[in-house]
Parts: structure tokens; C-alpha cells; sequence
């Protein structure tokens, strides 16, 4: 049996323990560096899993273990995913403490202080008496040390780590609602950093409510490794706004956990929380401007909706007799197919009745061609005659087909279910190198022998892979073309 309670009055762990202290109460706030951004982790990772194994009044090694993989799973699920982060930050929102965790990869370089930790007080462990009011003072301090380590963002900490922040200039406290963008949203960040005020609430995740009090500042929360940030604010008292803004602009650095109100100017990456004469609560830019606030297109070119999107369920490379066509309400075609050794239904989706002018005894021959965020499939159709057809049906595969693309004079058009921004594009076409030919979108067009049609082609500005059926970052363009074949 072993009893970790006893590692609580150990020197190695009163050691840790008072590092972690010092650090984060002391040291950050007098040299704010990144040692001491990092010195709380690798002494937290000692401090944390003992705690942990006397609360739950473990007496087993196994247990030991298992309670230094649950210290060292829950750190690293924090430092890689804003969701757990975020959540984690919302669960002591709730019981009133306003700390707040930010995402850190790097932070997770401290974790063999886990095998440090599990190994070198091994022997330390064993039953013999116990100091208890030492052992329930270093218990205590412990836990609150550990769960309110690395104070990122915390409002009133003498120190934040931010690459922008929000500094509330006002003289009462104010609730503030934060929201990062998803976790699995895909930005154009050339396209959105030129309006940001496009990008609609729909991609971004679940707020956070904050309790700013006066003169303290506020982390805007940004997702790690990204090249561009955005962040919603609003309150009952403020109006929705976007804050936007380039990581190479704003790296992450030190800021001061307050600041004089009105009396002190704030450095770059500050925004400033302030009462107009009228008493209304707003948001102030510190030079260059990073809010915006969020606004529709009012001129949205409209983009073909997933419903009218090409899709079929043919893979690889195969060849079946078309026993039957049955066409659907939803645009779809199932092919009943002998394909020699079974009998099989295909479905094509999408594709107008104009490029499809096949029938039941005719047999198809297809190929496909599948990518990361390109696809597409080749049938060739030949009839009990002998006449035969090629339909290519592409996604950001042309295969004849070249295709170019402008930006026409619309806005963008956002769909509300997964809040994708995409700018329709002015297309023009050109087979087997011919000469290029303006095509509107959805419509059959006929050029020399071949029909062709452009399903969609845009520019996809703001894309959530996760919650869209559609999971191409970009899409860039839809088409179908049959073209016939000589004997």
C-alpha cells in the first residue's frame, strides 16, 4: 500500500510547490519573460499529479500512475485544443473565478516532469506518520496553484500573455462575451483580413463570459499556429464587433494587467473599453485598426447551393449495363448496374438531364481521380448501336477543361446552416485548348460538338470543413462536360 499524501511534505515537492508560487505571483510580474512562462508548467507537472493522487486517495502504484497519465492527458488536450481550453476557462467562470487557459503547444515540452515526477517519489511513498496541518496547508496551497497556473489573460493579473487585448478604461467592471473562431473554420486570410466585418457569428464557437473589472485587461483569445486571428465581442451593453487582425503583426508577448484608465496610452494590440458621453458602452481602436463591426452583403452574387452540387458514389475503375434509370425529387439519378458479378446501384447527382443522355441497355465504363480537395470521375457511355458519349464530371479538376476565373462586382454570399463566405467568380472556359469562352454559372452551354457546364466557381473566403457536407476548404469550381465519341 502506499500513501500519497506524504508527498505533500516532501522537500522535492514543497520545492515545486513554492516555485510555482513564486512564479506566477512573483517572477512574471518582475521579468515577464518566456523562462517564466514555461517555469510553471514544468513545476506544475510535479506539483499536480501527487495533489491529484492524495485527493482521490490512491494506494496503489497503478494508481499512482493512471493519476500522472490523467494530469498529463488533461495538460496536453489544454495546450492543443481552444475547445478544452475554452471549456475548461467556462467551468470556473461558473464557480466565480475568472481564469482564463490559453492553447500553447509548446507548453507541452514540460511534460516528461510527469516521468520525473512518478518515478522519483516512488520511494517516498510508503506509509509512515504524517504532519497533517503542514500536509493540509501545502494540500491547499497546491491546489489552487495548480489550477490557476499561467495566468494568461486573467483579468487584474499583474501580467497577461496576449497578442491582443482588451483593456477596460471604464471605471466599473463589465461583462464582456468573447468567441474564437472555430476550432476547424478555414480562413482566406488575404480576403478576410481586406473586411472582416464579412465573417458571420455562425463560425464562431461558444462564448465565454468574461467579468472585466476597471482598468484591468482582457486576452482576446486566438488560435495557435494561424496566420490570421478573429474574435467576436458583444455584451448586453455593446454591440457585436469583430476584432481582426495578422499573428505576424501581433506576436505573443507581455502586457501589463492594467492600466491607468484614460490616463495611460496602451501599445499596439490594445483596444480600449470606454463609456461615450451618452453613457453607451464601445470599443476603441489603438492604431491600426483591428475592430470592425460585422455586417450582410447587400449585393451578394449568389453561389449554387449544396443541394445543386455535383456528387456521385463511383469509385475507382469499373463497368456495369444500365438496367434501369430512376431519377429523384432531389436531383439525383439512381443506375441500376450489372456489373457481372453483382447487381448494383450508383447514384449521380447534380448532373443536368441535358449531359446525361443515356438509357437503360447502354454501358458505362468509368474511371475516377481522387485528392485532398479535388475528385473527379470519367464515364464513358456506349449504346447497343455502338454510338457512344465521355461525361467528365470535375471538382477543382478540369481534365479538358481549363477554366479561369475573376472576381465579379458582388458580395460575398454566406450560407447561414455552417456560415461559409464564398465571392462568386466571373468564369471563362477553353476545351482541349481552344479559344476561351465567357460561361455563366448553372447553365448548358453548347461549344462546337461538347456541352458543357459550370456548376459553381467562387473563391471560398470562410469554410468549416466540420459542419458543412462539403468538406473542401476552397472548392474552387464545379463542372460537367459530355462530349461524343467517335468509333
Amino acid at each position: 500500500m502506499i500513501r500519497p499524501a506524504q508527498i505533500l511534505v516532501h522537500p522535492a515537492w514543497l520545492l515545486s510547490l513554492g516555485v510555482l508560487v513564486l512564479n506566477d505571483h512573483v517572477l512574471k510580474a518582475a521579468l515577464h519573460s518566456p523562462l517564466t512562462g514555461k517555469l510553471s508548467d514544468f513545476a506544475g507537472l510535479v506539483v499536480a499529479p501527487a495533489l491529484l493522487a492524495a485527493v482521490l486517495g490512491v494506494r496503489t502504484l497503478r494508481g499512482w500512475w493512471l493519476a500522472h497519465l490523467a494530469v498529463g492527458a488533461v495538460f496536453t488536450a489544454l495546450q492543443l485544443s481552444p475547445a478544452v481550453a475554452g471549456a475548461w476557462s467556462a467551468l470556473f467562470a461558473v464557480l466565480g473565478l475568472s481564469w482564463h487557459t490559453v492553447c500553447d503547444p509548446t507548453d507541452l515540452l514540460a511534460l516528461p516532469m510527469l516521468v520525473v515526477s512518478a518515478a522519483g517519489f516512488r520511494r517516498a511513498l510508503e506509509p509512515r506518520p504524517l504532519r497533517r496541518g503542514v500536509m493540509l496547508l501545502a494540500g491547499g496551497t497546491g491546489l489552487v496553484a495548480s489550477i490557476a497556473t499561467s495566468p494568461h489573460g486573467i483579468p487584474g493579473a499583474p501580467w497577461i500573455q496576449a497578442e491582443v487585448f482588451v483593456h477596460n478604461a471604464t471605471s466599473d467592471a463589465v461583462e464582456l462575451h468573447m468567441r474564437p473562431l472555430r476550432e476547424g473554420v478555414v480562413l482566406d486570410c488575404e480576403a478576410v483580413m481586406a473586411d472582416p466585418a464579412i465573417l458571420p457569428v455562425e463560425l464562431f464557437d461558444v462564448t465565454t463570459v468574461w467579468e472585466v473589472w476597471s482598468g484591468a485587461t482582457l486576452a482576446a483569445q486566438h488560435r495557435w499556429g494561424e496566420e490570421c486571428q478573429a474574435v467576436w465581442l458583444e455584451s448586453a451593453e455593446l454591440d457585436p464587433v469583430i476584432v481582426a487582425w495578422w499573428a505576424s503583426d501581433y506576436p505573443e508577448r507581455d502586457f501589463k494587467g492594467e492600466y491607468r484608465q484614460q490616463r495611460e496610452d496602451l501599445p499596439a494590440g490594445g483596444l480600449r473599453l470606454e463609456r461615450a458621453d451618452d453613457g453607451s458602452l464601445a470599443i476603441r481602436d489603438v492604431e491600426p485598426r483591428l475592430t470592425w463591426a460585422p455586417r450582410l452583403s447587400d449585393d451578394a452574387c449568389p453561389t449554387a447551393p449544396v443541394a445543386e452540387r455535383l456528387a456521385w458514389d463511383l469509385m475507382g475503375d469499373g463497368e456495369g449495363v444500365i438496367l434501369e434509370l430512376t431519377e429523384g425529387a432531389d436531383g439525383c439519378v439512381a443506375l441500376e448496374l450489372d456489373e457481372g458479378d453483382a447487381l448494383k446501384r450508383r447514384y449521380l447527382c447534380g448532373v443536368d438531364p441535358l449531359l446525361r443522355p443515356f438509357a437503360a441497355g447502354d454501358t458505362v465504363t468509368w474511371s475516377t481521380e481522387r485528392y485532398t480537395d479535388a475528385e473527379s470521375v470519367e464515364l464513358l457511355v456506349t449504346t447497343p448501336e455502338g454510338l457512344g458519349w465521355s461525361l467528365y464530371l470535375g471538382r477543382n479538376l478540369g481534365g479538358p477543361v481549363e477554366l479561369q476565373g475573376s472576381r465579379s462586382d458582388c458580395g460575398p454570399t454566406i450560407e447561414e446552416a455552417c456560415g461559409t463566405v464564398a465571392h462568386a467568380l466571373d468564369t471563362e472556359v477553353a476545351i482541349d485548348g481552344g479559344a476561351w469562352t465567357p460561361l455563366a454559372h448553372g447553365t448548358v452551354t453548347e461549344l462546337g460538338d461538347d456541352l458543357v457546364k459550370v456548376v459553381a466557381h467562387e473563391r471560398r473566403i470562410a469554410h468549416d470543413p466540420t459542419c458543412s457536407d462539403d468538406a473542401s476548404p476552397t472548392l474552387g469550381f464545379e463542372l460537367a462536360l459530355l462530349s461524343p465519341v467517335s468509333e
